[in-house]
């Protein structure tokens, strides 16, 4: 049977913080030893919401070691451990870039691992639990669908019918959508008001923020001078909030990744609870699918294409209709399988963050922007879903 063809099993893997956490940004401190020439290095440390796939990715590939017992704290494997390491999780890291083109071998890149899907969120347990996606970004601040006026006007991409009932003043809803209950929650949390006699007044919690983020300040211990820094963390205020992706895996004897376990993840190296289940294909990445276009199938949502993960972007992309892009630049993490070096790629990818969305054909978008990348698409991106 060749590889490609071998019978796989799905999961659901959730990340649930157990700590405050910060994810990398660009503007960031410089990795020990790592060149910081062409970035902007910053005394003030930001965090991501979010993980990025690659993260997804590196998470999974150290699950998968753990479970199979190939982990080795002084990274001293021989030359039969680095051939097991392989079939399990695939001989390199990611990198942004090994192919543009279509790619026969895809399948084969990383091992047991044949496909991660999109982050998402999940909140509440049990039956209670709902499913939480990047709200698209055609939602008004005040919640309002964007309406179009019927009129072109020139603009520098050429005629375009823009926004009737945009402010930008105000600007667009962000945070995450419930797909449960269709409503946007809130992305960060603000203290709540307080009334004459100081009491703290009741909020619904489906109209309060999910994330509280914090800083502190800190003191690079190694530099000399200039040494000071301001780090930024976040915690979901929900102790029941997880991040979330399915995974599909090549069946293996035995357990193949930890049903429950304790991970570390960010510039902190954060506790995370990883929890792991088997899935049937129809429960997983379709069903979520599914999902989506249900809670969107009324139709002032039809034409839109929203990116249900961040999409690879086109240098010379055209955009000939309307769209919301927030655009987001990104460096990959390598480890060296021979010494456990950790190197951050020179290069600066550009993404179009998930949660933009583009009026037209999906046609014209996989042609005009969004670069293909089949082994990119593999760990979560260039995923659209169209209404």
């Amino acid at each position: 049977m060749p590889e490609s063809e071998k019978p796989t099993q799905s999961y659901l893997v959730t990340m649930r913080p157990l700590e405050p956490y910060t994810f990398g940004t660009e503007q960031n401190i410089a990795y020990p030893g790592d060149n910081v020439q062409g970035r902007k290095n910053s005394y003030y440390v930001g965090t991501n919401l979010y993980p990025e796939q690659t993260t997804i990715l590196g998470l999974i590939r150290y699950l998968i070691l753990m479970e199979n017992g190939k982990l080795r704290t002084d990274k001293r494997y021989d030359d039969s451990a680095r051939k097991e390491i392989a079939n399990l999780i695939g001989e390199n890291s990611f990198s942004f870039g090994e192919n543009v083109e279509k790619n026969d071998n895809a399948p084969l890149r990383f091992g047991r691992i044949k496909r991660i899907s999109p982050l998402f969120a999940m909140i509440g347990e049990g039956e209670e639990s709902h499913t939480l996606i990047r709200v698209p970004a055609f939602f008004t601040d005040n919640g309002e669908l964007l309406q179009f006026d019927s009129k072109a006007i020139i603009t520098n991409w050429g005629e375009l019918t823009l926004p009737s009932n945009y402010n930008p003043k105000s600007g667009l809803k962000s945070g995450l959508f419930d797909l449960n209950v269709k409503a946007i929650r809130a992305q960060y949390y603000y203290e709540t008001e307080k009334d004459p006699d100081g009491n703290t007044l009741t909020v619904d919690p489906s109209q309060s923020g999910l994330f509280k983020k914090t800083s502190f300040v800190g003191i690079n211990k190694q530099l000399r001078d200039d040494g000071f820094f301001r780090r930024e963390t976040v915690m979901p205020i929900d102790s029941t909030f997880r991040f979330a992706v399915y995974v599909e895996l090549e069946e293996l004897e035995g357990e193949i990744i930890p049903t429950k376990c304790v991970a570390y993840m960010g510039k902190r190296k954060s506790a995370f609870l990883i929890e792991s289940k088997q899935v049937s294909e129809a429960n997983g990445m379709k069903k979520l699918e599914k999902d989506i276009k249900v809670a969107f199938q009324e139709e002032r949502y039809q034409g839109w294409n929203y990116a249900f993960s961040d999409l690879l972007i086109k240098p010379e992309a055209t955009y000939s209709d309307f769209c919301v892009v927030e655009r987001k630049s990104l460096r990959n993490l390598s480890t060296s399988l021979e010494n456990g070096t950790i190197s951050l790629s020179p290069t600066l990818t550009h993404l179009a963050r998930a949660g933009s969305v583009f009026r037209g054909t999906i046609e014209n978008l996989k042609e005009n922007v969004v670069k293909e990348d089949a082994i990119a698409e593999l760990i979560g991106y260039n995923h659209i879903i169209t209404f």
